[in-house]
């Protein structure tokens, strides 16, 4: 289940202050823009989605010593120039 694994500071940050924001709107009626921000942040925190601060770069996959290296193929290009007869 995705909310019970790899929790990280950010994580935590994205519950902790949407939690936060979704409390102040209940107790001090802020404005409601709190709410769906506190929401969105709750949410992206819970299910692990978003890339907050940045963070969702494709980690580089770096071939090991035991995978065969890709095979490359020769193309051979024709150039192709204009007819000069009309």
């Amino acid at each position: 289940m995705t909310i019970l694994r790899n929790w990280s500071l950010t994580r935590i940050l994205q519950v902790s202050f949407g939690t936060f924001l979704i409390g102040s709107f209940l107790l001090h009626g802020d404005d409601v823009s709190s709410l769906a921000f506190g929401g969105l942040l709750l949410l992206m925190g819970l299910l692990n989605i978003g890339c907050p601060l940045g963070a969702c770069a494709v980690p580089i996959k770096r071939p090991n010593s035991q995978e065969k290296p890709a095979s490359t193929t020769e193309v051979e290009y024709d150039i192709v120039a204009p007819n000069a007869h009309h």
